[in-house]
């Protein structure tokens, strides 16, 4: 009995991990995706602007970079708690929490990185860049 519910702990823990997985890179041959820049001109965007949105964006880049270094550490420890059939369930639990602390954190740092890009614009940037994503947007979904 005992085996079984660890068999049954093992595999919805597993599937949690597929379901919280984002792939480090996927090679697939897509175009690139346009960015902000893309679209430089098209926004008017000054070239004080550009510098503040490229820092913004090193900046949230670098922190999804530790992130996901911490987090596929936490997930070999994680993989390794779950070898052991002796691990208490609260280390198990305690090490998920962690990993889902960090991935809060990183959705966080997207937030406010967004926020911190629409600060930069323009009320009429702002518009015009909301118009040219849902327009991307629509395009993808064909």
């Amino acid at each position: 009995m005992h085996r079984h519910l660890m068999l049954l702990l093992v595999a919805l823990a597993a599937l949690q991990l597929v379901a919280m997985a984002q792939p480090a890179t996927q090679k697939t041959e897509q175009k690139p995706v346009p960015t902000i820049f893309t679209y430089e001109k098209e926004l008017g965007l000054t070239a004080d602007q550009v510098q503040k949105l490229k820092a913004r964006l090193v900046s949230l880049q670098e922190s999804t970079s530790r992130s996901r270094e911490s987090i596929k550490g936490l997930e070999q420890q994680y993989r390794a708690l779950l070898a052991r059939d002796d691990t208490p369930l609260a280390s198990i639990e305690a090490k998920l929490k962690e990993i889902a602390a960090i991935q809060v954190a990183s959705q966080m740092e997207d937030v406010k990185a967004s926020r911190d890009i629409l600060a930069v614009l323009t009320p009429e940037q702002i518009k015009k860049w909301r118009e040219i994503q849902a327009k991307a947007r629509t395009e993808q979904g064909k």
